[in-house]
């Protein structure tokens, strides 16, 4: 690593452990109004493309989904 931060100085912070007191606390979000039991669809779209900005064609194309509070998800891929 000491080798690349020689070359790439911008990039030491990324490689070097630091502590800190912050802690994030959020509000416990409730129930969603309408929503009975944690299988029940609360987002469900079909036939979405998606494309970034100045890309010559989609990503994602056709995708169908439904999600519920049960549902995990994850995208994946290339930053």
């Amino acid at each position: 690593m000491s080798a690349f931060v020689k070359k790439q100085p911008q990039a030491k912070h990324y490689f070097e452990l630091a502590t800190t007191d912050l802690k994030f606390v959020f509000p416990d979000p409730g129930r969603l109004e309408g929503i009975r039991t944690s299988t029940q669809t609360i987002l469900e779209m079909g036939g979405v493309n998606f494309k970034y900005d100045g890309a010559e064609k989609c990503q994602l194309m056709d995708i169908n989904l439904k999600m519920s509070l049960s549902s995990r998800v994850a995208i994946l891929g290339a930053n």
